[in-house]
């Protein structure tokens, strides 16, 4: 990649343990807040830590797109659920797992395998996973769209 890519993000303390997230390139703002399990957090309001297992979730999404949409595959939803997990690591405190568990709908049963290896390829491509040092593993699931 002889590319380069920025992505500028600002963050202004407001109050307490809160703050806004904005970038100039970007419509919204995010409120965020130190989690309520620690120390004067904040119930409610997006943390460090949800953005971070966030930005694994959607990164995956992105890569599984892209991925599908050059194995020609048929979808008709795609969803995905994340949970980051927390432990102690050398006397800090670490992400040390993200379990991602995206779920495909298809239509035509011939394409499961295809499906599963779409998805297998996504985590493995995928960028922000790649970055990171935590672990992430990947429960997925592929429903036919008759299934209930």
């Amino acid at each position: 990649m002889d590319r380069k890519y920025e992505y500028e993000v600002q963050l202004e303390w407001k109050q307490e343990r809160r703050g806004i997230l904005s970038s100039l390139v970007l419509e919204s703002e995010i409120e965020v807040a130190t989690p309520p399990e620690f120390s004067k957090g904040i119930a409610g309001l997006w943390s460090a830590e949800h953005l971070f297992v966030a930005s694994v979730c959607t990164c995956y999404m992105s890569t599984f797109l892209s991925v599908a949409e050059g194995a020609c595959i048929d979808f008709s939803g795609f969803s995905c659920g994340s949970l980051g997990e927390l432990a102690m690591k050398d006397g800090n405190l670490v992400v040390q797992e993200i379990t991602l568990s995206p779920k495909v709908i298809i239509s035509d049963r011939h394409l499961i395998a295809k499906a599963f290896k779409i998805m297998d390829v996504a985590g493995r491509k995928c960028m922000i996973s790649n970055s990171i040092k935590s672990r992430v593993s990947i429960a997925p699931t592929v429903k036919l769209s008759d299934d209930k």
